[in-house]
């Protein structure tokens, strides 16, 4: 879905960054990619009119980097080199900034902040983790204003700053913890700390205002959310709690897309009458492949049925929210031409 809406709107004539935090390889081979590349990328030309495909824009991908990011981040917010310097070269921090929980999704905000402020692009397509994980992409802002501004962090600062930081500074149950680091990997876990937290200290507003930016920004006109889900009932269920969460942190859902919905079968009301069509003579099939057609059909049509009534599950969310629903087809939907026709559906549709 990602990489239709993408291929729709640069073929419409914006230009526009797909940019995935959970990337799929299919994802990059249906856009002419052997791998998502960390940096902006354009999807190249010759192989999209290779496959009929012309864009009126450019389309450009991305995979997130969140190390890179924050990397990014530090050179440009340090200060002055040298504090960068500190800052990146610095062992705690070199697995903070890949290991932290939170620290992806995070990343991946102030990458669309960055891009969204860049003056590049008309539209940025965001393709977040599954579900599951999809929560704690819209609470990173949060919780990086909450570490950044909680009376712990504060206190270690100003500890630092007045130059008396030590381990007797901390509780006892922190002490015991860093202490079995030490002996455990001989990183003398406190020091890096300490000089991360001193080598940071200028970087802490900065970090506080942009995640207030980002939150304040997700929740702007400018954002829309698609919500893509199966009518099988265990991701109706999810998509209905991932509905639900969304809506007590203020991110309305735009646009729910149904996907691989069972093709609704003909309308056969009788053994005789099929038999008697036109089109089903011409096969030259039997009459028990017929009755064989016939039962086929009920099974498809009690499918649907069902696959139906759990749909309207999602009026739940929002009775007004536009709904596409996609059936499941022949052929490879990874090409750029199917992948075109489904985002210019979706795009009619909004």
């Amino acid at each position: 879905m990602s990489a239709a809406l993408a291929l729709a709107a640069a073929a419409a004539g914006r230009r526009t960054l797909c940019l995935t935090i959970d990337p799929a390889r299919r994802l990059a081979s249906a856009l002419g990619l052997d791998d998502f590349p960390n940096q902006e990328t354009e999807v190249p030309e010759r192989w999209l009119l290779d496959h009929g495909v012309e864009l009126a824009a450019p389309l450009k991908v991305m995979m997130l980097d969140a190390k890179s990011t924050f990397d990014d981040l530090v050179r440009k917010h340090a200060g002055s080199p040298a504090a960068a310097r500190a800052i990146l070269e610095n062992q705690t921090y070199a697995y903070l900034s890949q290991h932290l929980s939170g620290t992806r999704a995070y990343m991946a905000m102030e990458r669309v902040l960055a891009a969204e402020t860049s003056g590049q692009f008309d539209l940025i397509v965001l393709d977040t983790p599954p579900s599951s994980r999809a929560l704690d992409f819209f609470d990173a802002p949060e919780k990086m204003i909450e570490a950044l501004d909680s009376p712990a962090t504060r206190a270690l600062v100003r500890a630092m700053e007045g130059g008396s930081f030590s381990l007797s500074l901390l509780a006892l149950g922190v002490r015991q913890v860093i202490g079995a680091f030490d002996r455990i990997i001989g990183s003398h876990l406190l020091g890096d700390l300490a000089q991360l937290l001193a080598s940071m200290n200028v970087l802490f507003g900065g970090f506080e205002s942009r995640a207030r930016q980002v939150s304040a920004r997700m929740r702007s006109p400018d954002f829309a959310y698609v919500l893509v889900t199966s009518a099988a009932r265990p991701a109706i269920v999810d998509a209905l709690e991932l509905g639900r969460a969304m809506a007590v942190r203020d991110l309305p859902i735009h646009l729910q897309v149904i996907n691989r919905l069972t093709p609704a079968p003909p309308a056969l009301s009788s053994l005789d009458v099929l038999l008697e069509s036109p089109r089903w003579q011409a096969l030259g099939l039997t009459d028990e492949m017929a009755q064989q057609a016939l039962e086929a059909c009920e099974r498809y049509r009690a499918r649907r049925a069902l696959e139906d009534a759990r749909v309207t599950q999602l009026s739940a969310l929002d009775p007004e929210c536009p709904r596409v629903l996609l059936t499941a087809s022949e052929g490879d939907i990874h090409r750029p031409d199917r992948l075109l026709a489904i985002g210019q559906y979706l795009l009619g549709r909004t």
